[in-house]
């Protein structure tokens, strides 16, 4: 039996919904300790170009994947459905024993070259920074330009952190060159301390070193979103619009990272007021500095554990 497993919006979302305890992949992880023989399939559908890599090749999609963009091919989309698969999303609807069913995270995948990209940097303390995101109105390069960015990048070696450069690999970040930004900070990242994986990789592999880093610094977007929904502390810049949403109770990773901020481990800083709150900044990487990580709910750990 082929149970398809749907996976709708950008990259940020879709690696929610991967990796997240509370979603439908949970639910996959759960549903396929009881049934064992049962094969999974991915069907996509995305704003982005960049998540195929995320499914391709990856063990727990035997069945494999179609993959359709949200704009083009919603069509397409549903065209699914002859095909006689049923969603587990149904298969959960129609149980009335669902609340039993069990939830675990799936395994993240990384192939061989990648788990040992990894590995390199999980002794460290690192930084990952992501200064791009799906629209140019999150994006924080756009708001502060390459001279910003190395202010940001240096803030992070001063505190003792080694640096992670995430993003650029997706053709639907808008008003993002990242070859410019790549071009400007060329000197600094000769630095060995800075390592630069900007338009390099996949996203797979950028959203295994965020989540391994030891905090991820970035617009509020897929990595940093990612970040902390597997416990990563979490500095976020985003438009002054969206305030209101870290305050309520219902807002998804909005509410999650806004009690991070009660709690002490996410920073959320608007555009309007300071673009580069670099204070603010260097005290968030100074505190986290002393606070221990505990990586035993790493997916990303358990798994180069298991391959080296």
């Amino acid at each position: 039996m082929i149970v398809n497993v749907l996976y709708e919006a950008g990259l940020g979302d879709i690696l929610m919904s991967m990796y997240s305890l509370t979603n439908y992949s949970a639910l996959l992880a759960g549903y396929h300790d009881q049934h064992p023989d049962v094969q999974y399939r991915a069907v996509i559908c995305t704003v982005t170009d960049s998540v195929e890599s995320l499914f391709r090749g990856n063990p727990v999609f035997k069945a494999g994947y179609s993959y359709h963009t949200w704009l083009d091919d919603r069509t397409a989309l549903i065209k699914e459905q002859s095909l006689g698969h049923p969603y587990i999303q149904d298969l959960y609807n129609a149980d009335p024993h669902r609340e039993l069913w069990p939830r675990h995270r799936l395994p993240f995948y990384l192939d061989e070259d990648e788990a040992t990209i990894v590995a390199r940097f999980l002794p460290l303390s690192t930084v990952a920074i992501h200064f791009f995101a799906g629209d140019g109105e999150r994006t924080w390069i756009n708001q502060i330009g390459g001279d910003g960015a190395s202010t940001v990048i240096r803030a992070a070696l001063d505190a003792g952190y080694e640096v992670l450069l995430l993003g650029g690999s997706s053709n639907r970040t808008v008003n993002n060159d990242s070859r410019h930004i790549v071009e400007h900070l060329v000197e600094l990242t000769r630095d060995p301390r800075v390592h630069n994986y900007i338009g390099r990789h996949t996203p797979r592999l950028h959203s295994a070193l965020a989540i391994s880093a030891s905090m991820v610094i970035g617009p509020i977007s897929c990595y940093t979103s990612l970040g902390a929904v597997l416990n990563r502390p979490v500095f976020v810049m985003a438009p002054k619009w969206q305030a209101p949403k870290y305050a309520a109770p219902d807002q998804g990773i909005f509410s999650l990272i806004g009690t991070k901020v009660i709690e002490g481990t996410a920073g959320v800083h608007y555009f309007s007021d300071d673009p580069l709150p670099i204070d603010s900044l260097r005290e968030f990487l100074d505190r986290l500095k002393l606070q221990s990580r505990d990586d035993s709910e790493s997916p990303v750990t358990r798994i180069i554990k298991r391959r080296l």
